[in-house]
């Protein structure tokens, strides 16, 4: 054992801690950050993907060791929004991408997922602040019998963490029968609103593909003559009630 005085033993944990950041491939600076942007993605009971967003990239793998060896992926849209002296908030919209799950693990009735996922953080002074979270679009994907891929998305989502192993966790939404619900809103006097929404047991799917592409959905009110009033198209996000 090799006795140091007082002032040098701070030097000697820096000296360490300094080691071990440089051989994850992570700067310095994260170790000290007050706040790390950790988040988990829960597969399954047993089956865990651990995310990292260190500056603007994007990093997830089946383990936090491996996080500085798989390639970042860089954002595909950047929002820059200034609410108070020297505080922005930093939107970061990441591209869609295939997670790498072993089929014993992935939901019921899926051959894959995927995710669209977007960062939203707060910065003072250039330092971040406050509750960082990540917003989440996960797609269960099929193929059916012509091998076509059909995925079905819905949101989730959770705050980040600190310690990759700790940190908040996403779980992948239950996929069930899918259902319609339309439900009308009352907007104004002599108008109303109509939602119709596309249901996975108690969740509404924001959008389904077919082979990446998302599908176009027809909307027609009639009368009690049978006549059409109303008729819109769009995708699913155009007739919620948002």
């Amino acid at each position: 054992m090799i006795s140091l005085p007082r002032g040098n033993r701070l030097w000697v944990a820096l000296l360490v801690i300094g080691v071990l950041s440089f051989s994850l491939g992570i700067p310095v600076e994260a170790v000290a950050a007050s706040q790390s942007s950790y988040f988990r993605i829960q597969v399954s009971s047993e089956y865990t993907l651990y995310g990292l967003i260190w500056e603007n990239e994007l990093r997830i793998s089946v383990s936090p060791e491996m996080l500085s060896a798989v390639p970042p992926i860089k954002p595909t849209n950047t929002e820059v929004g200034d609410y108070e002296p020297y505080e922005s908030h930093y939107t970061y919209a990441y591209p869609e991408i295939a997670l790498s799950v072993p089929k014993e693990h992935l939901p019921a009735g899926a051959d894959g997922l995927k995710l669209d996922l977007t960062f939203h953080g707060w910065k003072s002074r250039g330092r971040w602040v406050g509750t960082q979270y990540v917003q989440a679009n996960i797609g269960l994907c099929v193929r059916d019998e012509a091998g076509v891929e059909w995925s079905y998305w819905l949101w989730t989502g959770c705050d980040t963490g600190s310690r990759p192993r700790t940190a908040p966790a996403m779980g992948i939404p239950h996929a069930s029968r899918l259902t319609l619900k339309v439900a009308p809103q009352e907007k104004e006097a002599r108008e109303t609103g109509i939602a119709a929404q596309v249901m996975s047991g108690e969740s509404s799917l924001s959008d389904v593909k077919r082979d990446g592409a998302s599908q176009t959905v027809a909307l027609r009110v009639l009368d009690g003559k049978g006549k059409v009033i109303k008729q819109e198209t769009g995708d699913l996000s155009k007739f919620g009630y948002t």
